[in-house]
Formats: C-alpha cells, structure tokens, sequence
C-alpha cells in the first residue's frame, strides 16, 4: 500500500467517526502530539491505520457506532501491522460492561463523554506509555 502521508510528515494521530464536538475536545491536546488525521468511518480508520507511517495513536468514538467501533478496535489489534497501536475509545455511556468490552477490545484507555481536556490528556499519556491492556486505565 502506498503511503498517504508525504516524507518528512510525523506520524498523525488518527481520530475515527467523532462528532465535531467531540473533534474539537481532541484538537488541542492531540496538537501537542501530532497532526489530527480525522476519518468518517471504520474503513478509511483502518486503510489510514496500515498506512506507512503507522499512526502514533488512534482515537475511536463509539458514541454512536457503538459495537462496530468495537469491532474496529479489535481488528486493529488483530491485523500484524497495527497491533502495536495505541488506541483510545471514546463512549457516551461508559457502563462497566462497554467499559470491559472497550479494554478487551484493545483499548489502552476509555474516555467517556462529554470530554474534558485534563482527561483527554491523561489518557493520551496513558495510552501512549502502556505496555498492555489494563482495565484499570479505563476513566
């Protein structure tokens, strides 16, 4: 596949199938980490995913997709080529069991909504400092 990214571009950070509400709660704390690469739906996720460079972080709202965003999560923790992906999942309603499915999906971290920026960042640094899956990452 060929590269969607021009050389000498860092590694973006890709937010998938969130509200613009929800993409602006994003803006400011990704900026500080890399160029926001947003994408409508799971595919375009997942081809901008595999996509050299690989993304340093991906953002998946399931806030209104819901069980295909968890889907999305776990192929991209599936496929050899982005498994090593930090991911985030945004929800609206986070019960613990969504909580649970989130984390056993792959999520390093879930943020539920509505967003603030200091929980937007403590997951970020979460996500991109865990070694592993972690239930108790979940906010």
């Amino acid at each position: 596949m060929t590269s969607s990214f021009p050389p000498g571009v860092s590694r973006p950070i890709v937010v998938a199938g969130a509200d613009l509400a929800t993409l602006d709660a994003l803006r400011t704390p990704v900026a500080r980490l890399g160029e926001l690469r947003f994408v409508p739906d799971d595919r375009r996720a997942f081809d901008l995913c595999t996509a050299k460079p690989r993304p340093r972080l991906a953002i998946v709202d399931a806030s209104r997709r819901g069980l295909r965003s968890l889907q999305l999560v776990a192929r991209l923790k599936r496929d050899p080529r982005t498994q090593s992906i930090p991911l985030v999942l945004v929800m609206a309603q986070a019960r613990p069991a969504a909580v649970v499915a989130g984390i056993n999906a792959g999520a390093r971290a879930i943020l539920r909504k509505p967003l603030r920026e200091a929980d937007v960042n403590d997951a970020l640094r979460r996500a991109l400092g865990a070694r592993r899956s972690d239930a108790s990452m979940a906010l």
